[in-house]
């Protein structure tokens, strides 16, 4: 499992297209 400050890192590495991919993905899992 990663760490939050892993994620971040990784998060600020993603493209645009990536990020709004990761927040549909999420909200679907969560929403």
């Amino acid at each position: 499992m990663a760490t939050a400050v892993e994620l971040i890192e990784e998060i600020k590495k993603m493209s645009v297209l990536e990020l709004s991919e990761l927040i549909k993905a999420l909200e679907e899992e969560f929403g």
